[in-house]
């Protein structure tokens, strides 16, 4: 248990897992000894360390799955009732949402044996059948179907921790996956869209992380952002929309800040715009005073700057205009 350590490496993670798997399947761990593995097991299932291009931690996750699978075997249900409690979510979201097939494919089968020898996972027969074997095998279908098709059972009870795993998928390191988590982001809001804007938790963080240095960050906040607004204004059409009416208007100043993000220019707030507006009125009034004095030379040359002027402010428009199409 020592080794699952945050300044341990990959190797050591997958070697307390197989290490624990083993134990457990011979029934060599005391009952009063499962809680201890609960927080090491967690951070294990969601196990990912981004090294230059790639990353470790399939092969965590992979043996983590192994641990879950094993308790399942070797132990009654009354003995895992207190973890069955919190593995649930955390196994169906690695079964749906996991980048590789066969991580996969190991955390359905635990949450399988799970459902079948001790059957404290709520809708647990109902969440087998989404996400079985075959259905997990695709990533495409197992992101847009099994992911949201389980967020539906039992009134949402798989909801909340399906939303939470999928806007971590959002900012992953892999560009596909990246991709694949806004369009989820995007089905999910249809039906759970109070998750997605409850106390402003996600979309705030989402409109944070656009300021990211980190390049991967910052585009999956992005995409993010747009799957989900996409997907609510979907039904809109001037005056009705199929969603429920959602107050925006605290996100403004992000949603600005996003745009000057992406333009590459520092946010300016409210009272110093209103300010540079009103200098900016009272250099024109002035130089409006001093130009009735000049002679037919400065009067043109202010013309063709003036010309310029509105030239460049003409062009910045139209860059506005098109980063807000892109977002």
């Amino acid at each position: 248990l020592e080794l699952w350590n945050v300044s341990e490496d990959a190797h050591a993670w997958q070697g307390a897992c197989l290490a624990c798997a083993e134990l457990a399947r011979r029934g060599l761990l005391l009952p009063a000894r499962l809680p201890h593995l609960q927080t090491g097991l967690l951070q294990a299932l969601s196990y990912d360390r981004r090294i230059g291009t790639h990353a470790l931690g399939a092969a965590v996750r992979d043996a983590a799955c192994y641990v879950c699978w094993a308790l399942a075997r070797a132990y009654s249900p009354d003995d895992l009732k207190d973890l069955a409690a919190v593995l649930a979510t955390p196994l169906l979201a690695t079964a749906a949402l996991d980048r590789e097939v066969h991580v996969r494919r190991a955390a359905a089968a635990a949450f399988q044996e799970h459902v079948g020898r001790c059957g404290h996972f709520p809708a647990g027969i109902a969440a087998l059948t989404l996400a079985d074997y075959f259905a997990v095998g695709m990533r495409v279908q197992a992101y847009c179907h099994v992911a949201v098709g389980c967020a539906r059972l039992e009134g949402g009870i798989y909801a909340e921790g399906i939303c939470d795993a999928v806007g971590i998928k959002a900012v992953h390191w892999d560009p596909a996956l990246r991709e694949l988590a806004a369009t989820t982001l995007g089905l999910l809001a249809r039906e759970h869209w109070e998750l997605l804007f409850q106390n402003g938790r996600r979309l705030g963080a989402w409109l944070t992380l656009t300021a990211s240095d980190d390049l991967p960050t910052r585009q999956g906040s992005v995409l993010a952002l747009g799957g989900v607004v996409e997907a609510l204004g979907e039904g809109y059409d001037g005056e009705k929309t199929t969603t429920p009416s959602i107050p925006l208007l605290p996100y403004a100043r992000g949603s600005r800040s996003l745009l000057a993000n992406l333009q590459g220019q520092n946010p300016v707030s409210t009272t110093e715009h209103e300010n540079v507006s009103a200098h900016h009125s009272k250099n024109t009034h002035s130089n409006s005073s001093n130009q009735n004095d000049s002679n037919n030379k400065t009067t043109a040359m202010t013309n063709n700057n003036d010309n310029e002027e509105e030239d460049e402010e003409d062009e910045i428009e139209i860059g506005r205009a098109s980063c807000r199409e892109r977002v």
